[in-house]
This record gives C-alpha cells, structure tokens and sequence, in this order.
C-alpha cells in the first residue's frame, strides 16, 4: 500500500468515528448539578441521595478539532448529501499540525446501593477514544493530488514535504465496581476498579514521512513508520487492504483502569478532587512496518482515470517490487486517558447556586484542559437550569447549558456546550455534551 493510501486509510477511520455518536462529553457544567442528581462524570466519593440508585443509557461524548467541526468537514452539496471538502479545509490551514480529538462514552447500566458507612455500585460501559493529528501538505496532497498539490503549494516546488500523522483509536467495553467509604458526616473517599475489554485498536508512529513532488513524473519519499492494529486490520499490502472490526470478546484484549475521589460536603457547601481512568489495555495484533526510501517514475497520479485501465497490473506488479511493508504478529500497550478533576459548589439560597470546575485530560497525542464556572437556578424542587463559561488551553471560551428533572424517582439530565452549536455549527472547533436517566428510591 503506497503512502497516500495509507494515509487516506487513516483519515477515513479518524472520519468515522468522529461520525458515530450523535450526542456530544466531558460537559464541565455537571459538576453544578447537585448531589440528588446522579451522572456519569459524578465524583464516586459524593454520598448517594437515596439508598438505591439505578442507571440507564447515560450517553456523552467529547469532539475537538482545530480545523473546524463537522459542517467544515462534511458540506451539504446542495442535494441533502455530504461530502469532505478538502479543498476548503486545506485553504484555511496554518503551516502548523492540527488535532481532531473524540471521546466518547456510553453507560449501558449501573447500579448502586448507600449503607450507613458505605456505598456500592456496579457499572458497564462502552467507550471510545480517536486522536488523529496532520498537517496542511498532509490534507492538500490528499485534495490535489501529487501534481495537482505542486501547481497549488509553491513549497512543493522547492524541498521535500514532512507529512507524518498520528493516529490513535480505541473502542472497548468495561464493568466496574465502586466503593465509597463515609469518614463522617461531612468527608468521605471513594475508590472505583475496571476490568476492561479491547474492541479494536489502531496506532501508529511516523517517525519519518517526508515526500518529494517536485518532479511531476516521480514521486520520491523517506519512510520510517509503524501501524499496530488489533481486530481491526487483518492485512495489509500494495494492492490489498482487509479489515475486521468485529467486537473482540472480554479475555482477548484485557486492561484495568482505576478511579478515586474525595469529597467535602456539608448543607451549603460541596468540594470534590477525582482522578479518573488511570490504566491500560493490552492489545494483541499485527505491526506494519516500512522503513526506507521509494522513488516511482512515470505517472502522475491525476492522470490515472485518463489511462487505459490494463496499465493498472503493471502499475501494481512494480508497486510491489518497491513498496516492502513488513508484518508481524505482536502485543502491545496503551494507555488510557487519564483524568483529573477539581470542582466545587456553593448554595446561596433555596433557588440559587454558583460552582466552578477544572478539567485536566491526558490525552494519547496531546494534553488537554478546561475551567469553568457558572450559576445554578432551581425554580422548585423538581427542576434546575444552569449556565457556565468556561475556557480551555487554547484559550477558547464557551458557554454552557444545563437542565435537570425530578419527576417522583424518575431523574433527568442534559448538558451541552458551547450554546452557539445549537444555532451554526460552523461556529466552533469543540463540542461537548451529556445526556442521561437515572432512577433513585429509598431514604
């Protein structure tokens, strides 16, 4: 497989699962909502309200991407369809590499129970995880094309082009036990263990990419780079490419992760610090390796569909004889994301509450972090809505909002930020968002 194909296979499984969830995470606006709402980034050290607590799909997901959301990425063509435009996002990039980012997560079931001293709760979730970082020749060569990108980039013309990704995806499944322990009335600490199963995993690291298209007839490149894949790519060579993303049963790709927290409560005041998915998981699959340097001469890349096809078995027979991919069986780590959070929450009355947050990721490529703070208002018992602003490391500033219901055991919730995603979603390069039902009874 030659390296713009290979690329191409990257981006596209970036594209993917940035598309598959439909709800948006990691909203720092729940910290504000109170101890008698339950959801998935709660604190484990905070008390039940009640002594039985049951939930039931609680979605959320995280997107960022430094170029632009998805009405960048998939344009409507006018006909109600989407297409990549390439060319669009190319003409907007910095000479800098970019990071699209999704986090996202689904409680299928959990359940937990309060005693006098201590709490209890059992949960399984599905979780995914994609980091895709590129640059601007990167996404221009893949627009234009080789000849097509020398005519449109005046760099081309003059020196070899650094192209190298990075890429890592994840999906996988977990079910985890959490405990807190109340010290007494006003402290507790909480502790909470995983045993996780891989799904699928992809991963890789380009040492080296660089590609020459200053010859519009050839096309040289430098490589030193490795693809570890898990029950996801099955092989891979110059003209074949077989995936296979079936979910892998709970022993083939095994990890743990931890959490734990500590929480300071009293009528008015609530501050807690977690750190949160504090792990690994092994993965067993195949590496992809190529490390050296190709030269191809005598066709311009654009000009294939203008050929007759019977070139095509020449084309592949010298394709192989140039392009060496070693493969090899293999076993190997990652990590998970690790998470810390710091929040606290203050009641100024029956109807009103204000709180903040700090959110620290440590993410696969880059790091990553957000504050927020915000004001609560809770017309009546059963219902609150809340506003936040927040900032991350990129000095972008979002707003927030949040609502919760209570209609007898029946508990409701749902954050998203920023606001102006509900109004054009060309706006913003960072969405976030929770949706969640829990049911609680006992006393």
């Amino acid at each position: 497989m030659s390296w713009k194909i290979q690329l191409r296979f990257l981006l596209v499984l970036c594209l993917f699962n940035l598309i598959l969830p439909d709800l948006w995470a990691q909203d720092p606006g729940l910290s504000l909502i109170n101890a008698s709402q339950m959801h998935t980034m709660r604190n484990i050290a905070i008390p039940f309200p009640n002594k039985n607590v049951l939930t039931i799909p609680n979605a959320s997901a995280e997107v960022y991407n430094e170029t632009g959301f998805t009405g960048t990425w998939l344009g409507n063509n006018g006909s109600g369809s989407r297409t990549i435009g390439l060319q669009s996002i190319w003409g907007k990039m910095e000479r800098k590499e970019y990071l699209t980012s999704i986090d996202w997560n689904v409680q299928t079931i959990a359940f937990g129970k309060k005693f006098n001293k201590f709490q209890l709760l059992i949960a399984h979730e599905i979780e995914g995880k994609s980091d895709l970082l590129y640059n601007k020749d990167l996404i221009g060569i893949l627009a234009y094309g080789n000849y097509g990108y020398l005519q449109q980039e005046p760099l081309a013309k003059t020196q070899a082009l650094d192209i190298k990704p990075a890429a890592d995806i994840s999906v996988y499944q977990s079910i985890g036990l959490q405990a807190a322990y109340f010290l007494n009335d006003h402290h507790s600490i909480g502790f909470g263990i995983k045993y996780i199963g891989g799904w699928f995993n992809l991963n890789t690291d380009f040492t080296k990419l660089d590609v020459d298209l200053r010859d519009p007839l050839t096309i040289k490149s430098n490589e030193d780079w490795t693809l570890r894949s898990a029950n996801l790519v099955d092989h891979l060579a110059v003209d074949s490419l077989k995936l296979n993303a079936d979910q892998a049963g709970w022993g083939k790709h095994p990890g743990v992760g931890f959490n734990a927290g500590f929480s300071f409560h009293t009528d008015n005041l609530q501050i807690g610090i977690q750190t949160r998915d504090v792990g690994m998981i092994q993965w067993k699959g195949s590496q992809y390796s190529r490390k050296g340097s190709t030269e191809y001469s005598g066709i311009r890349i654009n000009d294939l569909l203008n050929i007759d096809k019977g070139i095509f078995d020449h084309i592949t027979d010298t394709l192989k004889s140039v392009f060496d991919i070693k493969e090899s069986p293999t076993t190997y780590n990652t990590r998970l994301q690790a998470k810390i959070i710091v929040d606290g929450q203050y009641k100024l009355s029956d109807h009103w509450n204000i709180g903040g947050s700090f959110f620290y990721s440590q993410g696969s490529i880059r790091d990553y972090w957000r504050w927020m703070a915000g004001v609560v208002f809770s017309p009546a018992d059963f219902i609150l809505i809340g506003a936040h602003v927040s900032m991350d490391k990129n000095q972008q500033v979002d707003l927030g909002l949040l609502t919760s219901l209570k209609i007898s055991i029946v508990h409701i919730y749902f954050g998203i930020q920023p606001i102006q995603s509900l109004i054009n979603e060309n706006t913003f390069d960072h969405v976030s968002g929770t949706i969640g039902l829990s049911l609680q009874w006992g006393k």
